[in-house]
């Protein structure tokens, strides 16, 4: 298993070794340095590791979990690939569109890559083709 970098070096997303494709959304979108959630926690979902992160509303933590998570998903692979559990559907439908909205610094990535994601509720139907849920 390899072993995260030190956090204390990484000033840019450059430096988080992302995938050129999430790299260059994020670029695309504006954003040039990470936050401290995102700068604690990519490096460790990178070398695939599990971690808990905790930080204040609009800091960042949709992007600090869900850019490892695109670096890592295998686009010919069409069965979920991702799964992100929340406590509260409208926490749900607040990460999906984090996901899918033109605001959102991983929009451009999904259209590259023509993922789909997919929001289960009660009704836990799974579809053909959708690699996020």
């Amino acid at each position: 298993m390899s072993s995260a970098p030190s956090t204390a070096t990484i000033s840019s997303f450059d430096s988080l070794e992302l995938l050129q494709p999430v790299l260059q959304a994020v670029e695309d979108s504006g954003y040039t340095s990470p936050s401290e959630i995102q700068v604690q926690c990519i490096p460790h979902l990178l070398a695939g590791k599990d971690i808990i992160g905790q930080a204040q509303t609009g800091t960042g933590k949709t992007a600090a979990f869900a850019l490892p998570l695109l670096c890592n998903i295998e686009t010919n692979l069409h069965y979920p690939q991702v799964l992100v559990l929340t406590p509260t559907r409208e926490l749900a439908i607040q990460v999906a569109e984090a996901f899918q909205t033109k605001r959102d610094i991983i929009k451009s990535y999904f259209q590259k890559l023509q993922l789909h994601i997919k929001i289960l509720t009660k009704d836990l139907k799974y579809q053909k083709n959708i690699q996020i849920i």
